[in-house]
């Protein structure tokens, strides 16, 4: 048989190679009985060396694909020195796996092939590494994208909000006492408006940094009253009606972020609540078989989610014309809902109100 010449470097290379778990590498004579596999092609097909020297290499490929294999075979001996290319499929120990090989003619002193040469490795493999690296790239563009659009309001809101600020100062000292006061006023609302958008920026930071979320038993009604308190110059209004449906119901979340999700969806209902009839507020607690599904309806003016519905969780977003609108609201809502490994939902109306809910997945609460 030729024997390749290598040098020490070559040898240790090939010896990575062969014992690595990279490549299959397998020999057969010319009957088709194996006479060498190496290490990995044990490991992924569940059996020893010994098991497999002798043993026919048909027993190891499905029977559609015999034919395909030895019509490679043969191309070997016709074309000993050139790769002949098949993809195969073989059973595993965990499943059918589709391989790539390339088989050579081993050829002796007077060229007369004494065995084949099989050097393989696993389709379905490398295509879930490029696939995972296409994931990983697009996330990266996706973030990318984000992170320009995210600047760019940023860096115009601040503008805006600024050059208020700058020009109702340089015709302050002009004015009259009165006028002075309104000019201050309006000001104060720009610089409260920047304000509002740098909170906003920096919980979603916060969001992004934050990996690790602690989760316990939390009881819904408890967390949403602690919220209404806050409200209580709104809920005292006899046009507002809220309902709590949870009862003494108990899920298992952050109790935190529950807050801030709940309290930024009250803050909308109240805020974009219907002129021509008495606000109401019903929130509910219902679970499917993988999650637990916190629902707030209102009848408030709606969304019209044909024309805004893929830009309603985005940052900065604003969709009525409300003063005190910063944009961020639904945005930091849907980034903590995702933290603590759920989706958020929208269904809405306009002129009839909307239905937010929030899946949860479900966690099996400990007893103790």
């Amino acid at each position: 048989m030729i024997q390749p010449k290598t040098t020490h470097g070559n040898d240790d290379l090939a010896r990575l190679i062969i014992e690595g778990d990279i490549i299959y590498i397998v020999k057969t004579d010319i009957a088709g009985k194996y006479t060498y596999v190496n290490d990995y092609f044990c490991k992924k097909f569940g059996h020893s060396l010994a098991h497999y020297v002798g043993q026919d290499s048909m027993q190891s490929i499905i029977p559609e694909d015999h034919l395909l294999c030895l019509q490679t075979v043969a191309k070997c001996f016709e074309e000993p020195h050139k790769a002949h290319q098949v993809i195969l499929c073989k059973p595993s120990v965990e499943g059918v796996v589709k391989n790539k090989w390339e088989f050579y003619g081993v050829t002796d002193s007077d060229d007369k092939v004494v065995e084949i040469l099989c050097v393989g490795y696993e389709v379905s493999k490398i295509l879930e590494q490029r696939n995972q690296m296409y994931d990983i790239l697009q996330t990266f563009s996706d973030q990318n994208e984000r992170l320009i659009g995210f600047i760019q309001t940023i860096a115009h809101d601040t503008r805006a909000n600024m050059s208020n600020v700058i020009g109702l100062l340089e015709i302050l000292d002009s004015e009259s006492k009165e006028d002075s006061e309104i000019l201050l006023s309006l000001a104060r609302n720009s610089m409260t408006k920047l304000d509002d958008m740098l909170k906003g920026l920096y919980q979603t930071i916060q969001l992004k940094l934050n990996q690790s979320i602690e989760l316990q038993p939390v009881m819904v009604s408890e967390v949403f009253d602690n919220i209404l308190q806050g409200f209580k110059q709104i809920t005292s209004q006899d046009t507002i009606e809220i309902i709590d449906t949870t009862a003494q119901k108990i899920i298992q979340t952050n109790p935190a972020y529950l807050e801030s999700i709940l309290f930024n969806l009250l803050t909308n209902a109240f805020k974009y609540r219907s002129p021509e009839r008495p606000c109401k507020i019903i929130l509910r607690l219902r679970e499917e078989e993988f999650y637990q599904i916190i629902e707030l309806e209102d009848n408030g003016i709606g969304i019209d989610l044909e024309t805004k519905g893929k830009q309603l969780f985005g940052a900065y977003q604003t969709f009525h014309k409300n003063q005190d609108a910063t944009g961020m609201g639904l945005f930091i809502t849907k980034n903590k809902v995702k933290q603590l490994g759920g989706e958020i939902k929208v269904q809405s109306k306009v002129g009839k109100g909307s239905v937010f809910s929030i899946h949860l997945p479900k966690i099996q609460i400990s007893s103790n």
